[in-house]
């Protein structure tokens, strides 16, 4: 169609025909005709159908220590809607993924040689299977990895299960943000400093006798303690009397708190995953001291310094009038 195929005519004395040499990926339309000896009827109107998409190309599989997951990767193919890749490995394990793209990933046992293939689709038809490729997942890490923070000084004691021999360990703290840091040991623990406050960071284990290309992470995660909010600001709205409370937001995965307490000893609380919070319904005319805190499931941070704020005053109250006949005046009497 479209001019890209020189248009090509086949006879037949069925009421069926195949076509066979088709090109894949293609979408042709047909158009039927009768004849007799002499003469033949005008075209049908025009039927078009897709052929299957090509196969793909260039299939390759790359495996993340850590992770443990495949990436695939592969060349688009004409005509394709989505792919799907099925992995199988010696051991039984059966995984597959999909994508409308050009790659995808599956979660690997470790330390075992897997087969995949590569089929693209149409809502209606499949490609022709790629060639199996083979390859070997990631090795296995250490195992029983336990890791924690200590909230005063935010340094991670990461431990793990100590294979047979002597071996150099490395644990790695992997953030989610692209900052790393690690610590080394010869034994199964070690203490990882130098995190980033208010940070979620995935935490695995190498050794020297195993060799990985690409530590990409794990699926084991740990936050860091959170961060001091910092430069606390508080906005006032003078005739809703809400009064908001902002901050700068250093860290990224916490939550915070924070605290209005009046002179008289009352206290409100707001809670907020971002920078700021609204106090909707304080009480009128009262000196407020706000504090911020930022918290995890684990630690709290240091208290941010306290910022003062009267809230808007009160409305007047017991409001009186009197009216001067003689001289046409009113007199209003306000009782606070």
């Amino acid at each position: 169609m479209g001019g890209a195929l020189p248009p090509s005519e086949h006879t037949t004395s069925n009421t069926v025909h195949t076509f066979t040499n088709l090109l894949c990926g293609q979408r042709y339309a047909f158009r039927i005709a009768a004849q007799d000896g002499n003469c033949s009827s005008s075209y049908s109107p025009p039927t078009e159908i897709s052929t299957a998409p090509c196969q793909p190309t260039n299939f390759t599989a790359r495996v993340d220590c850590g992770t443990n997951n495949g990436n695939f990767l592969w060349v688009e193919s004409i005509g394709a809607g989505f792919y799907t890749v099925e992995v199988t490995g010696e051991h039984g394990h059966v995984a597959s993924c999909s994508s409308n793209s050009t790659s995808c990933t599956v979660k690997l046992h470790c330390g075992l040689s897997y087969s995949a293939t590569l089929v693209a689709s149409t809502e209606s038809c499949n490609s022709t299977k790629h060639a199996d490729i083979h390859f070997e997942s990631a090795p296995c890490l250490p195992g029983d990895v336990v890791a924690d923070v200590n909230c005063d000084t935010n340094v991670m004691n990461v431990s793990w299960t100590q294979n047979m021999g002597s071996d150099d360990y490395t644990a790695w703290a992997i953030g989610t943000d692209g900052h790393n840091t690690s610590c080394n040991s010869t034994s199964n623990s070690c203490c990882i400093h130098d995190l980033q406050c208010g940070k979620v960071y995935e935490v695995v284990v190498t050794s020297s006798s195993i060799h990985c290309s690409i530590i990409a992470g794990s699926d084991y995660r740990v936050q860091s303690a959170p961060c001091k909010p910092e430069n606390t600001t508080v906005d006032q709205n003078c005739s809703s009397n809400v009064m908001t409370v902002k901050w700068d937001r250093s860290g990224t995965n916490q939550n915070h708190t924070v605290t209005a307490s009046s002179a008289s000893g009352v206290n409100s609380t707001c809670d907020s995953t971002e920078s700021s919070c609204s106090f909707l319904d304080l009480s009128c005319g009262q000196l407020y001291t706000f504090t911020v805190t930022g918290h995890t499931n684990v630690c709290m941070s240091e208290i941010s310094s306290p910022i003062e704020k009267t809230t808007a005053p009160c409305p007047p109250t017991n409001v009186s009038a009197e009216l001067n006949c003689k001289l046409h005046q009113w007199t209003f009497l306000l009782l606070q």
